[in-house]
């Protein structure tokens, strides 16, 4: 009697811990759980954040997701070398700025609620920060 209670004691504490797992992924998923974090990978770095992301040292093609307060989203670009091209789209998907073979410089992109920013990077090297400001 007593190995059966704690096979279902065990069994329902591994049912809540998985719940708990699948409830959150789903609400990072929809946005509404901020998710951050750093990386470091051979040859670049990033760093996200709800409302901010970096990277440096990157080749093809990085997206995030960024929630912010402000109703700017600030973009500064730096390029020693290649080429590097950046857009921003709304939740709709609508674009709001779109540059490519970025120099070294300075963008603000006026948004409203959550945006999609995407840089495609082709030998670059360099980096860029983004942030609500």
């Amino acid at each position: 009697m007593q190995n059966s209670k704690k096979a279902k004691s065990w069994k329902a504490a591994l049912l809540m811990v998985l719940a708990f797992f699948l409830v959150m992924a789903a609400l990072a998923a929809a946005g509404l759980v901020p998710m951050g974090g750093s990386g470091l990978r051979i040859g670049w770095q990033e760093h996200k954040w709800a409302g901010e992301w970096s990277a440096s040292y990157f080749l093809g093609t990085r997206s995030a997701r960024l929630q912010g307060e402000g109703g700017t989203v600030h973009i500064e670009a730096e390029t020693k070398g290649g080429s590097l091209a950046v857009t921003v789209k709304d939740e709709s998907g609508a674009e709001l700025f779109a540059r490519q073979g970025l120099e070294t410089a300075s963008f603000d992109v006026q948004a409203q609620g959550p945006v999609t920013v995407s840089f495609t990077a082709k030998g670059h090297s360099g980096g860029f920060s983004v942030r609500y400001a």
